[in-house]
């Protein structure tokens, strides 16, 4: 009979819940008064309140909602009727749920309940002679609430028994609560158990007061300060990242100026302006997150939506503690201590306790922040631009914490044309591939070259040479920079974020190659045999590497660091691993181009060169690096003194002849006799004779004799 019983009132319930039905009130709605609306209403039933001022005195015993019909609680202003009395009253066993209105001006308690359950949403509670609310042995939240200018309490929740009243205040202003010659224990609020979070408490005759050593409330993320009498009770011992006015133990507390906007006028939105900004942004608990993604404000009331970026720089065991990177957002806003002037934005690398972590700054190819000989920061006023890119050197491993707004999307900057290298930050936050990013100017036809702290992207004669990553082309991503090459000036340069984000690229290190990099590199593309591909790649001048990749695809790319290094011939260097039985390969000669001369097949390279890129194929028939079809004859420098270099190409192999002639027909210099497989092959002239003399000034004429071809060409010797 009892299982009966039960399954009866769980049917009752559910029947009730299915038929609960909303009741209006309001001017041309169904009922005049909220009291009329009660009279008839039924468990779990909704009381909507249209705008309007209304006399009533609710007496509560069922469970219900009370809702005003707009966001704005101010719409619905809920005033007593009776002297003495409360315009809602909650009694035992009830549950209601109140948001979006105005309760104010009651003799006594704005609301107030007993041994009961309500959640308070949205609502103002002002002007009320004795609280705003009034809590007692009841279960409450009150959220996203402004409790203001009440005679004696803000909030009064007392306990009895302790184990109900286990109240929870969120996202809260309490302010202006206790009238001045008022009892000394009116307060913002006074508090039971339970936890208030995120709460803004000023102004009160008294912050936070409890009565029973035993039980007392947590408090976090909340602001208590300018109350006149008492901040904290000296019981209550859990606050954290709270701003005290006087101080407070406990972890991220602080004591500071809050910097409201215009407390004067009721304004507690926390300060970002030209002139202040609030210590309370992104200053609470660390494991909380605000809408916008940042770490938690102290407060009722977030800050406009910003950034909140943490920038990792390598020590100078990674990477020789370079990283190429961007600021896409900067404090731009507040200008008292220019929050994206170096000075500051940098302030705990320059001067940390013992040596400067940061070694230097490089802006547009030179060392823009560095020390001087007397160890004095130079350029530190520097404001960094959010669309610029620069290269740090670090001597330390460090953390830059940047609290600023982002670049607009479609922000544009200027390129500059000629070949001038464009520092480019890239500020947007879905990452793409380089073509996609670069969508507008992929033709090739103006922008030439983009180069990232990994890898380089080169167009040469209707192609992009690049790298694949995992088969793909690689990833730009937030706050990274490259270096744009283009022909011509680009005035309104941006970011194409058209296409769907892309997964950010991952570099692979090489194990068996060192070498140290440096702020500038020249790349290397490499056209490697599809049958014999190697696990790494290096480059050598004179014994020394300066640069290897890890090889992932039949053409990859070596960023040769050449500025330490000494002038030489580069040498390539293939280690096997795993991959054969031949554990490296040594390779001095093969079919090479520059990109400023990439018809010019030379046998090697050498890092006196000045080249955007250099091409070498180790294939018999190259695509990078063409094989020739022809015989081919060149020479440079032309005019020259003494010295000139005579380029030539066989199709296939056979015996080879070059001679020098001077105006009048004589022989001058055989400069090669003999033969020759196929290929691209140079020959140095010094401007002697056969006889070892040097020869005057004037036109020579320089003969080829191979493959069943004969070519002359002229020369110009100036002295």
């Amino acid at each position: 009979m009892k299982k009966i019983f039960i399954v009866l009132q769980i049917m009752s319930l559910s029947i009730t819940s299915l038929f609960a039905v909303e009741l209006y009130v309001g001017i041309n709605q169904t009922y005049s008064t909220i009291s009329a609306a009660y009279a008839v209403a039924q468990p779990n039933d909704e009381i909507i309140i249209h705008p309007g001022f209304y006399e009533e005195h609710l007496d509560i015993y069922i469970n219900i909602s009370l809702t005003g019909s707009t966001a704005d609680p101010t719409d619905v202003d809920i005033q007593s009727d009776y002297y003495g009395y409360s315009p809602i009253q909650i009694h035992s066993g009830a549950t209601c749920d109140i948001s979006n209105i105005t309760v104010s001006r009651a003799c006594g308690e704005g609301i107030g309940m007993y041994n009961a359950t309500v959640t308070i949403e949205n609502c103002i509670a002002e002007y009320n002679e004795y609280a705003g609310i009034a809590s007692c042995i009841s279960d409450l939240i009150v959220r996203d609430c402004v409790i203001r200018n009440n005679g004696v309490y803000g909030m009064k929740l007392d306990i009895d028994p302790p184990d109900r009243d286990m109240s929870i205040i969120e996202n809260t202003l309490v302010y202006g609560n206790g009238f001045e010659g008022g009892p000394n224990n009116g307060a913002g609020i006074r508090k039971g158990e339970g936890q208030i979070s995120n709460c803004t408490i000023v102004n009160n005759r008294r912050g936070v007061t409890i009565e029973l050593q035993q039980y007392v409330p947590t408090i976090s993320n909340c602001i208590i300060y300018g109350n006149q009498l008492l901040q904290v009770s000296t019981y209550i011992t859990d606050v954290t990242y709270s701003d005290i006015s006087g101080g407070f133990a406990g972890t991220g507390n602080i004591d500071a100026d809050p910097l409201f906007v215009d407390p004067v006028n009721d304004d507690y939105y926390l300060a970002w302006s030209s002139s202040e900004k609030s210590p309370c942004i992104d200053s609470g608990d660390p494991s909380i997150f605000d809408p916008d993604g940042t770490p938690s404000d102290i407060g009722a009331f977030r800050v406009s939506d910003h950034k909140y970026d943490i920038v990792d720089l390598p020590s100078q065991f990674v990477n020789q503690g370079l990283k190429w990177l961007s600021f896409p957002a900067l404090d731009n806003v507040y200008q008292s201590e220019d929050a994206d002037q170096a000075h500051y934005l940098l302030f705990n690398i320059l001067y940390p306790e013992n040596e400067s972590k940061l070694n230097k700054v490089y802006f547009e190819g030179i060392p823009f922040i560095y020390q001087n000989l007397n160890n004095e920061w130079q350029n530190i006023s520097f404001i960094f631009p959010r669309t610029t890119g620069y290269i740090f050197e670090m001597n330390e491993a460090a953390e830059l914490t940047i609290k600023g707004f982002k670049e607009p999307d479609n922000s544009t900057v200027t390129l500059t044309g000629s070949g001038i290298e464009n520092w480019v930050g890239y500020w947007l936050e879905e990452t793409q591939s380089v073509e996609d990013a670069f969508s507008n100017y992929w033709d090739g036809s103006n922008i030439y070259q983009i180069q990232h702290q990994n890898w380089t992207a080169t167009y040469l004669e209707d192609d992009w040479y690049i790298q694949l990553f995992e088969g793909e082309k690689p990833a730009i991503s937030y706050g990274e920079m490259v270096i744009v090459k283009c022909y011509d000036a680009i005035i309104n340069f941006s970011w194409d974020n058209s296409t769907p984000p892309e997964p950010k690229t991952t570099y692979l290190e090489t194990q068996y190659y060192t070498f140290e990099e440096e702020p500038a590199y020249t790349p290397i593309y490499v056209e490697l045999i599809p049958d014999d591909l190697p696990q790494e790649i290096g480059a050598f001048v004179n014994g020394q590497c300066i640069g290897a990749s890890v090889v992932q695809d039949e053409f990859t790319q070596i960023n040769a660091y050449t500025t330490s290094a000494p002038a030489g011939n580069i040498e390539l260097e293939l280690y096997y691993g795993s991959r054969s039985a031949i554990q490296s390969k040594h390779i001095r000669s093969y079919n090479c181009a520059n990109f400023n001369n990439p018809h010019h097949v030379m046998q090697q390279l050498n890092t006196s060169e000045q080249t955007d890129a250099w091409f070498i194929s180790l294939r018999e028939n190259g695509s990078i690096v063409n094989a020739p079809d022809k015989v081919s004859l060149t020479n440079y420098p032309n005019p020259f003194n003494p010295i000139t270099t005579i380029a030539y190409g066989l199709p296939y192999a056979d015996k080879v002849t070059i001679n020098i002639f001077n105006i009048k027909g004589q022989l001058v210099k055989q400069l090669v006799s003999g033969n020759q497989s196929e290929g691209y092959y140079e020959a140095v002239w010094n401007g002697k004779d056969d006889a070892g003399k040097h020869v005057s000034s004037g036109i020579y004429y320089y003969r080829i004799s191979t493959c069943g071809k004969t070519i002359n060409k002229k020369m110009l010797l100036l002295k």
